[in-house]
């Protein structure tokens, strides 16, 4: 009886697909268990010899010469995994037991390295001292490998601000992204990242901040009735109506006003304060206030406007400090009023106060 010998044949299967990977040759060595030692065979067509079996193009390799009988004698033990796959730690025991047949083959399967990723879309407008998520933004997510650049989805932010991505392979990645809520900024630039071997199983944490829109005001100064001029008797009630863009609903801001005199911006009036909490991103606010004829007989006043943030008001939102600006000014008359005697000529005269006076001319200074 002839000993039982045969040859091995080693074929590289993708764990997942079952289809033999027939790119990026893989690396193995066989480790005899009875000799400890691992097997050394002669390189096809050279007189070298070598520990190492490579697979080829097809995706395999066969040993050249025969193994010895044995049963779970030897470890098939891979030391280079295909580009993109992780190398398995533990190493495949087998037998050479066939009586029969001439080559022992063995499917030997990797499995691609793959990772999650985790993206969190935020802001620092709702609260200014943390960072909150965003909720609705849309993402493309692009993938390069090997020159070649494909679409792998389409991901949108949850409630919390937050997408995943799970089990993606190794290679370039790029998130584009193509819609964000009302008030926001796109960004301009893509997310990118890579996946490699090493980062198998983990979980690539990633982040992205939105800016808002900038927060624009316009606004409206009148007096008494809504006029821009006003004849002062007693108090006199003046507003402020503001106009303004891209504030977040529900939040809390302050604006804080100064009444100067035209053009002056150091001559303040008077200092007033606003809470406000917008039920929409734009619309308008309006301050009222009242002033004593002491305070503006016979001037211009304009107003000044900063909106700061509700819980840390030393954070400026937006600002209106133009002191000319005749859309924020009105005007308070003097309306003192004199009186002088003329005779007919209109020329001033000493008068007898026992005869006639024959005219009078009002005048307003």
């Amino acid at each position: 009886n002839q000993p039982i010998r045969q040859r091995l044949q080693v074929v590289k299967v993708d764990a997942e697909s079952g289809e033999t990977i027939t790119m990026d040759h893989a690396h193995f060595k066989i480790y005899d268990r009875q000799t400890q030692r691992f097997v050394i065979m002669e390189k096809p067509n050279t007189l070298e010899k070598t520990d190492i079996f490579v697979t080829n193009e097809n995706g395999y390799f066969i040993t050249p010469t025969t193994l010895e009988y044995g049963v779970d004698r030897y470890e098939l033990r891979e030391i280079k995994a295909p580009e993109g796959y992780v190398l398995p730690r533990i190493a495949t025991v087998f037998s050479i037991d066939s009586p029969t047949d001439k080559i022992k083959i063995i499917n030997f399967s990797n499995r691609q390295a793959r990772a999650n990723i985790r993206l969190f879309k935020y802001d620092r407008a709702q609260h200014v001292h943390k960072r909150t998520g965003i909720a609705g933004v849309t993402f493309d997510l692009y993938r390069t490998y090997k020159g070649v650049t494909e679409k792998v989805g389409t991901y949108t932010t949850n409630a919390a601000g937050v997408l995943t991505v799970e089990k993606l392979p190794i290679g370039d990645y790029a998130f584009h992204e193509m819609r964000m809520p009302e008030g926001y900024k796109r960004l301009e630039k893509p997310v990118n990242f890579r996946i490699m071997v090493p980062d198998d199983g983990k979980v690539i944490v990633l982040d992205a901040e939105n800016e808002r829109q900038p927060i624009e005001l316009q606004t409206t100064a009148t007096v008494g009735d809504n006029e821009k001029v006003f004849n002062p008797i007693d108090e006199i009630p003046v507003k402020d109506e503001i106009s303004f863009t891209h504030l977040i609903p529900g939040k809390e801001y302050v604006f804080k006003a100064q009444i100067i005199e035209t053009g002056h911006p150091d001559r303040v009036i008077k200092t007033l304060e606003s809470r406000f909490t917008p039920d929409t991103m734009n619309g308008t606010h309006t301050i009222e206030t009242t002033l004593t004829p002491d305070q503006v007989r016979g001037k211009s006043i304009t107003w000044l406007e900063t909106l700061v943030d509700g819980e840390d008001e030393s954070y400026v939102w937006a600002e209106h400090h133009d002191p000319n600006d005749e859309s924020q000014t009105v005007r308070i008359t003097d309306p003192n009023v004199g009186t002088q005697a003329t005779d007919v000529t209109g020329k001033f005269q000493a008068f007898d106060p026992l005869e006639k006076v024959t005219q009078y001319t009002l005048c307003s200074s």
